[in-house]
């Protein structure tokens, strides 16, 4: 499902290039749940933002299925990202002007989903994070929490294939976490597609298939 092999990736500070890491391999099967754990500001962040491509590497190949994203150009690149791909982001990046149900439906709004179709799919995502009743709150009145499971929902609206999630139980409690985590597991199990957790939390990684560490610019299984 991923497979990215010599990534590599430099950024600019105090007048001068500096190396966050390279020579970075990494792959998911399908139907897999790989969690990445490392220390905070090793670039874990960041290499989900190139395997979104919401960036790109500096050195290297991402291949998502069968298509190679770092050789997509926009705006290839980011109907690409829209179809495929679901991204949970640590800020959840929620629109103030919309309310969680027009939030959730933007994938498929972009996507051109037919309406009434669309409409059933939404409800359906937020009950199942248990929001079905905050549908016509704006974010500026949910709680941190309910602001995270907005972003989940919105993130699997579309059913992507690989889903890149950046600390998504972070402002949870465990009760609620592990109800998302569950969920996050069966869409990967049920699309065939693959889930790569970002976590700082043993428990959270506990339930992936395999758990991997960030560590002095590798990824080394742990």
């Amino acid at each position: 499902m991923l497979r990215a092999t010599g990534l590599g990736y430099r950024y600019r500070e105090g007048g001068r290039d500096q190396l966050l890491f390279e020579n970075v391999d990494l792959t998911l099967a399908s139907g897999e749940c790989v969690a990445l754990l490392g220390a905070s500001g090793c670039g874990k962040s960041t290499l989900l933002n190139l395997l979104g491509t919401i960036d790109s590497p500096d050195q290297g190949t991402i291949h998502i299925g069968d298509q190679e994203v770092t050789a997509l150009a926009e705006p290839a690149r980011t109907l690409f990202r829209r179809q495929y791909l679901g991204f949970i982001y640590q800020r959840f990046f929620l629109v103030p002007t919309l309310n969680v149900a027009e939030n959730v439906r933007l994938p498929l709004d972009l996507m051109g989903a037919a309406s009434a179709g669309a409409d059933q799919r939404v409800q359906e995502g937020l009950a199942a994070v248990g929001l079905a009743d905050r549908a016509n709150t704006f974010p500026d009145r949910l709680s941190g929490g309910e602001q995270q499971r907005v972003a989940i929902a919105r993130a699997l609206i579309h059913d992507p294939l690989l889903v890149l999630a950046d600390e998504p139980t972070g402002s949870l409690d465990p009760d609620t976490a592990e109800g998302v985590l569950a969920l996050l597991l069966a869409q990967a199990a049920r699309n065939k597609g693959a889930l790569l957790l970002v976590t700082h939390s043993e428990a959270v990684a506990a339930r992936a298939d395999r758990v991997l560490r960030f560590e002095h610019g590798r990824v080394v299984s742990q």
